[in-house]
């Protein structure tokens, strides 16, 4: 009786691999006026005050960090609770390197519901804060481009970074 249900089973299952059919829809975006939102968020070893962002695209259009971007000092060691979580994700993300179908299923999840984010800081530091975390969104034009991270202040001329000191 179960070898009659298994089989019964493996020739419906066969059935439905056989019929089932992908199809595939391209469409080209004509909107060229319209923005990207690009969210960031990077911590740079490096105090707030000689960073700076900015982002760079083929249409030599400038985007600069003060329109959506939040530079907010930090220590840039992690505490003993996030160096532990960052280790527990690690060995996650090591065991499922092999099984990409269920890494992507999990993965794409927990971006969704920012399940992946570094816990808050729990200790009070003694130390002042050595680092800068950039983090926001900006709005970009849909052509290809670059995203900067500069020391200290500078002018754009001709698509190229010109340092001012």
């Amino acid at each position: 009786m179960a070898f009659s249900i298994m089989g019964i089973l493996t020739i419906m299952e066969f059935l439905v691999y056989r019929n089932t059919r992908m199809k595939y829809e391209y469409e080209v975006d004509k909107d060229f006026t319209s923005k990207i939102r690009l969210n960031i968020d990077i911590t740079v070893a490096m105090k707030c005050q000689y960073v700076g962002a900015d982002v760079l695209d083929l249409a030599e259009t400038m985007v600069t960090s003060a329109q959506g971007l939040v530079y907010e000092p930090v220590i840039f060691e992690l505490s003993p609770q996030q160096r532990l979580w960052q280790r527990m994700l690690q060995q996650i993300q090591g065991r499922l390197q092999e099984e990409h179908s269920l890494q992507d299923l999990l993965f794409k999840s927990a971006m969704r519901t920012s399940v992946m984010s570094l816990p808050p800081r729990e200790d009070s530091p003694t130390e002042p804060p050595n680092a800068c975390r950039i983090h926001g969104h900006l709005e970009i034009n849909k052509v290809a481009g670059n995203f900067h991270i500069t020391v200290e202040l500078f002018l754009t001329q001709g698509g190229t970074h010109t340092w001012q000191l």
